[in-house]
């Protein structure tokens, strides 16, 4: 769910309730489970500004809890906090922290086991421009992640980053950007292997050109291209380097019908004993349809080709997966705060091996209000 507050507002209360059918939870070939969840979210948003200053929260409270699978009931606490900050017009920056909370997708863990992945960042930047056309980026982070279960694929870790990188605007709405991270990595929970070859430190490297497109004209498009590379400290054969990227393109065909349409490359650590790494290559496409002021309909579909390549102990299983999924979303707010959503997506996974197939329908049914 997301709120987006009214121009003028400055703190926002929020509570919605989900139920949720899912009629293959644990996205599975054979015997597949159906369940239904009611998950409860109550929430704040804070947008505050003073001079040259603007501080913005999020913060969620969302409770999960499934009709027959009771073992998978959990609580999450989800936020995100900013402090945008400017010493003077020219140099500005941000300070954030977030977290989020959730079970691993059933897709990757091909398991029935309760897995809540808990997510940290805190992140500091600073942007330097004194003509307002070319600016100079540095940064900081921390990334943690945690598993509430063991799970070697990907494993929980933390990673501290450095970013510098270099900006040109050729409009306030458009930009240029060249950046560089480096990012050193251990991973916690889990010692050493050489028999599974399961390393504890590493180290990433990413290298992007990213083009934002803000205007608001009919059509617009922005992307971003990346060379990202992985190095491990003890072994070698579980490095990886990929090119990845997205590119997305939004098209106004008139004042109620709007669609937007991607194309993605992503790369991430899956550590088994046959795959170092997996990537992803997705298209995503959006329709949306303005009813009335009050009701917008919209069509999602989406295909993607996942390869899992590099090796572990043992040489790669070649292992293709394949999905599809189209889904149909109405929203309906006959008053500014109190809104109902209907949601249905079907999906389907072929893979090289069998036992990663599977087909599912997700139907959710949402009320929220605001005030």
């Amino acid at each position: 769910m997301m709120v987006v507050a009214a121009e003028g507002d400055v703190l926002e209360y929020r509570a919605s309730v989900s139920q949720l059918y899912d009629s293959n939870l644990f996205r599975q070939s054979q015997r597949e489970v159906s369940d239904q969840a009611t998950i409860a979210n109550v929430g704040v948003r804070l947008n505050k500004a003073y001079a040259m200053q603007r501080w913005i929260a999020d913060v969620n409270y969302v409770d999960y809890r499934y009709q027959n699978n009771d073992f998978l009931n959990y609580a999450a606490l989800n936020y995100d906090a900013s402090w945008l900050w400017s010493l003077t017009p020219q140099l500005t920056g941000v300070l954030s922290t977030n977290r989020t909370q959730q079970q691993l997708n059933f897709r990757d863990l091909q398991s029935t086991q309760r897995n809540v992945v808990t997510n940290s960042e805190q992140v500091f930047r600073a942007e330097y421009s004194p003509h307002q056309v070319v600016s100079l980026i540095m940064g900081y982070s921390e990334f943690i992640s945690e598993n509430s279960q063991t799970f070697n694929a990907i494993a929980s870790n933390q990673r501290l980053g450095l970013d510098m990188g270099i900006k040109y605007r050729f409009t306030p709405d458009r930009s240029l950007s060249l950046l560089g991270h480096r990012r050193d990595g251990r991973v916690n929970g889990r010692p050493l292997d050489p028999i599974l070859q399961f390393d504890t430190q590493f180290f990433d490297y990413e290298y992007e050109a990213l083009y934002v497109n803000e205007s608001t004209g009919k059509s617009n498009w922005q992307g971003r291209l990346a060379y990202v590379a992985r190095e491990h400290q003890n072994f070698s054969q579980r490095d990886y380097q990929q090119v990845v990227g997205d590119l997305s393109y939004t098209l106004e065909f008139t004042g109620k019908l709007k669609s937007r349409f991607s194309v993605t490359r992503n790369v991430g650590p899956f550590e088994t004993a046959n795959s170092s790494y997996s990537v992803t290559n997705g298209l995503n496409g959006l329709v949306s349809y303005q009813v009335s002021d009050k009701l917008q309909a919209s069509v999602n579909l989406s295909a993607s080709r996942r390869v899992f390549g590099g090796r572990g102990q043992f040489d790669t299983s070649g292992r293709q997966d394949n999905e599809q999924a189209i889904g149909l979303n109405l929203n309906w707010r006959p008053i500014r705060n109190v809104g109902l959503s209907f949601t249905s997506t079907y999906s389907s996974r072929n893979s090289t091996l069998s036992q990663f197939d599977f087909t599912d329908r997700l139907t959710a049914i949402n009320v929220e209000l605001r005030i």
